[in-house]
């Protein structure tokens, strides 16, 4: 799983890499490289807030080990440290948390590692950030709620530690899908570990839960900040979550979470790449162990598992239900009820917390083998169980793989109920049986895994079109930006960079006010400035470039600061999309640049007086940017007025006219304006994420309780 990520001249590259992670984490290192913060996007959306994207992650430390190398390979490195570190995880929650006799923590590692959640979650840069953090987060709570004294103060700290991680990572969504299991574990941990008294040890879960949200506030208070102002936060309609494509869908069930190992495609037996679940059939049968342990013979349960094995039957169940969508009147009524339920678009993403709970579950189940606690009623119902969902998936209304898939399942499913059923002295040698099994049906499955598939050549590295090389020598000292009006499809990936795709054009470095990114980045200002010119009702969640009504018009695009149209002429023939643009000044087969003859650069003066001047109005303009949050603006004003940068307003920003702090206010669309009087002058604006400052003191004071707490035990010991 691993190798295609760190393999020497190959990286893994998917349409969110060039598009959307790749763009935020050329950003940030860049920034790490020159010792400042990644605070503003300078390329998309006619400029937006960085650091108050969540998604974007410019605060996550780990981020920062890798400022040395080339985005592109800094996000494979990323992902990969990510997958060790889930997997490590994994293992020592099995192993140290749950103290689950071997091979348990190997059971639930390769379970998981294996499974068809994280082998596509591997391909959202995000998500797996987030994701990798999830045992350790769970191993957290079981220690700040089992451990007593000096351990329970580190315990706490660890906790804080880990949600901070979270809340930085980079993908709030997946921190949502996490909560509810680490809610129901920490109420089950804390019933098995403390009886009747359990909810006197939720305390330590609380400080380090509130210590790690401290420790993260400079990241969700700037990103807080910019939801107020997000065009995407007001959720999504039932409509927009019912792809059949985003949801598990019951006709494909069995295929989906057994998965089928013989498949090259595993998108096939799932019907979409958001449904891959698959845990197999061992993992599947050995977390029935552990469930059937607990219900059909409660003294065969080890005790101090019934809470922990109850609770994660219920998140296995829980986490199918709402993976099937608004089919099932649960997700309607959680959709309509519960505080940010309605922000994702993709049920199917609740397969997450299923998969993990299997993993453990399997593990359990092993423990319970391993110490000859099979009762002969668990294995009966062991076997009957079996039949039945054999027989229900014959039968049923479902989507049955080949016959050689349904071959190896039987064979599967025989073999695991002889090693259940062996004899007490043998159960060593069954358990490791058992866990090889594991390792080879779910290793079977990854050698035509994504990653491997994405596996090639380097596209970014890569010259991406004439046309956008020739935009990159003509960028100009006025600050002018581009437009792209080219093809909108998102299947293949050599397409994207030469269209500048948003956001694409971040790798050619060329400034556009489009942008994509369906999350809190596309603001009402930057809405509200496309609308007008939509065809239809603007959707901020997508780019502007395919809503737009044509023909464009040269004196709003000016507006926003456009001088050049990248234009796609085997969808859009000039006539009718650039008409009054004039000829193209560069040709390279259907791709064609355009000039806009109105523009006047990244500044223009609106008078006192009233009116403007469709010139822009100012004489001896140059626009500097040192950085992208600091931008030097050199001009000669023939009148007193109102000097519009084409940079879209955030109340991060400041400015000095001449050295003299002055107003900065939002002006339509997409600007900011600065009173000016007439004569040369020099403006300078600078950008600081709104509560930063604050969010960094609270993160500093955070810092200190931590690491007192972490330190508890060394201090004790001088004492004595």
């Amino acid at each position: 799983m691993i190798w295609p990520l760190v393999q020497p001249g190959r990286f893994v590259t998917g349409f969110d890499t060039v598009t959307y992670s790749g763009p935020n984490l050329a950003l940030a290192l860049d920034a790490v490289r020159h010792g400042r913060l990644a605070q503003w996007n300078p390329f998309i959306y006619g400029g937006v807030s960085n650091v108050g994207n969540i998604n974007a992650a410019s605060l996550y430390p780990l981020k920062w080990l890798f400022a040395w190398a080339e985005p592109d390979r800094a996000w494979g490195l990323l992902v990969a440290l990510h997958l060790v570190l889930l997997a490590a995880g994994m293992y020592w929650l099995a192993r140290r948390r749950l103290r689950l006799l071997p091979p348990a923590g190997l059971v639930a590692t390769v379970a998981v590692m294996g499974s068809g959640m994280v082998m596509v979650r591997a391909l959202f840069f995000e998500q797996i950030l987030v994701l990798a953090w999830a045992p350790w987060l769970l191993g957290a709570l079981d220690a700040a709620i089992g451990e007593d004294g000096e351990r329970r103060s580190r315990a706490t700290a660890g906790l804080a530690l880990v949600v901070a991680a979270i809340a930085t990572a980079g993908h709030a969504q997946m921190g949502y899908i996490l909560f509810p299991l680490a809610a129901v574990w920490a109420l089950a941990r804390a019933a098995d570990h403390h009886g009747r008294r359990w909810w006197r040890r939720l305390g330590p879960v609380v400080a380090g839960g509130v210590l790690g949200v401290l420790l993260a506030m400079p990241q969700l208070l700037p990103a807080a900040e910019l939801a107020t102002r997000s065009a995407n936060t007001g959720g999504r309609d039932l409509a927009a979550v019912s792809d059949p494509a985003y949801s598990v869908q019951l006709k494909y069930l069995p295929g989906t979470w057994l998965g089928d190992p013989l498949q090259t495609l595993h998108t096939t037996t799932s019907n979409g790449y958001e449904n891959l679940t698959f845990v197999g059939v061992v993992a599947t049968l050995l977390a029935a162990v552990a469930i059937l342990g607990l219900v059909v013979a409660r003294r065969a349960a080890p005790r101090r598992w019934p809470w922990t094995v109850g609770a994660l039957g219920l998140v296995v169940a829980g986490g199918l239900v709402l993976a099937v969508g608004p089919r099932l009147v649960t997700y309607r009524v959680l959709f309509a009820v519960v505080p940010g339920f309605d922000q994702a678009r993709v049920p199917a993403r609740w397969v997450t917390d299923a998969v993990l709970a299997t993993g453990l579950l399997a593990g359990i189940g092993i423990d319970l083998l391993r110490r000859s606690r099979i009762a002969p009623r668990i294995c009966l119902a062991l076997a009957g169980a079996t039949l039945a969902a054999a027989a229900l998936s014959v039968i049923g209304p479902f989507a049955g793989p080949g016959p050689a898939t349904i071959a190896l399942w039987a064979g599967l499913v025989a073999a695991c109920l002889l090693l259940v059923t062996a004899p007490v002295r043998q159960a060593t040698t069954a358990t490791v049986v058992l866990a090889l099994l594991l390792m080879g049906e779910l290793g079977l499955a990854q050698r035509h895994s994504a990653l491997r598939g994405l596996s090639g050549a380097d596209l970014i590295s890569a010259t991406p079109s004439p046309a956008v090389d020739w935009l990159r020598d003509h960028r100009d000292s006025v600050g002018s930006k581009v437009f792209a009006l080219t093809n909108d499809q998102v299947s293949g990936l050599a397409t994207l960079l030469p269209s500048l795709r948003p956001n694409a054009n971040v790798w050619a470095g060329l400034a556009s006010p489009d942008g994509y990114d369906g999350g809190i980045q596309a603001t009402r200002q930057w809405a509200d400035a496309f609308a007008p010119l939509a065809e239809s009702p603007f959707l901020p969640v997508a780019p502007a470039r395919g809503q737009l009504a044509l023909p464009l018009d040269p004196d709003t695009f000016a507006r926003f600061g456009v001088r050049w149209v990248l234009l796609d002429r085997g969808i859009w023939p000039a006539t009718q999309a650039v008409p009054a643009w004039g000829d193209p000044v560069f040709e390279d087969g259907n791709d064609a640049v355009f000039e806009n003859p109105a523009a006047h650069g990244a500044a223009r003066l609106q008078p006192a007086a009233g009116g403007e001047d469709p010139r822009g109005g100012l004489t001896d303009l140059m626009v500097q940017r040192p950085a992208p949050e600091h931008l030097v603006v050199s001009y000669r004003a023939p009148d007193a007025g109102r000097v519009v940068v084409s940079e879209q307003w955030d109340p991060g920003w400041t400015a000095q006219l001449d050295g003299t702090p002055v107003e900065v206010v939002p002006v339509g669309p997409l600007g900011l304006g600065v009173a000016t009087t007439p004569g040369p002058h020099r403006l300078e604006l600078r950008f600081e994420a709104p509560h930063l400052a604050f969010g960094s003191f609270l993160c500093g004071l955070a810092l200190v309780v931590v690491l007192v707490m972490g330190a508890e035990r060394l201090t004790s010991r001088r004492r004595r």
